[in-house]
């Protein structure tokens, strides 16, 4: 092989590289646009939610940390299913996000969707990620968890900028993100990436082919037509009890 045409090749494997990261660059985009606009309409929509420890359903007017990272998690995903089929497994987010705080996150961590601690404070951490917090003074029923983790938050998306998606001592809440972020500077943060479950191969003509879409393209729906239905005697996933301690 000569040395033009050697040089040619691997400039034609570069364009092609470049092209795929770029693809993937693009359905990113466009899943995290749709994410975090449905995170932020969902936790406005239920502001006056209060909070209560231990409380794991949105219909009995309070929630823990958990349980509304549970619950605006499969609300997100069953949204983005209702318009793109098989984006996401409900089911196996279910079992991921259906115990307590810390181990939410350690079974992101087992499935290889932990995220650097860095691109919190670098910006870079993607919407959608949820943040497992263990804070200085550990409270005692906390002590003995996986990284003695006793709240978790979640990154939504407003009007381009970022917020904090949780339920604390006000109840349901959206904090702006660097405000947050600097009320947590030094406060043990183990982030993880909710939309990398997602199957991004029903995305990829649409976030290639045209832009995000607003406005009543993805209005809420009562429930994503393709959700795996509840199996006979099957506790529906709002209504289930956290299978270990909450919070």
């Amino acid at each position: 092989m000569t040395a033009n045409v050697q040089t040619g090749f691997f400039d034609f494997l570069d364009n092609i590289g470049n092209g795929l990261i770029n693809g993937i660059k693009s359905v990113f985009n466009f899943l995290s646009s749709i994410a975090g606009r449905i995170l932020s309409e969902f936790t406005s929509r239920h502001s006056h939610i209060s909070y209560g420890f231990g409380s794991k359903s949105l219909s009995s007017g309070s929630i823990d940390c958990s349980g509304w990272v549970h619950q605006a998690s499969l609300h997100m995903m069953r949204e983005i299913n209702a318009k793109h089929p098989g984006t996401f497994d409900i089911e196996r987010a279910n079992k991921m996000l259906s115990n307590g705080a810390a181990w939410q996150i350690e079974s992101f961590q087992k499935a290889g969707l932990g995220l650097d601690p860095k691109s919190l404070h670098d910006g870079t951490a993607p919407i959608g990620t949820i943040i497992g917090i263990r804070r200085s003074n550990v409270p005692g029923w906390a002590s003995g968890r996986p990284n003695g983790i006793s709240h978790i938050v979640m990154i939504a998306e407003k009007d381009g900028k970022k917020y904090i998606s949780e339920s604390g001592g006000r109840g349901v809440k959206m904090t702006p993100y660097d405000e947050w972020m600097q009320k947590n500077s030094s406060t043990k943060l183990f982030p993880v990436n909710l939309l990398g479950l997602a199957n991004t191969k029903g995305l990829e003509n649409t976030a290639t082919r045209q832009p995000v879409q607003t406005g009543p393209h993805y209005a809420p729906t009562q429930r994503a037509a393709n959700d795996r239905p509840a199996k006979p005697g099957r506790i529906m996933p709002e209504l289930a009890p956290p299978n270990k301690q909450t919070a």
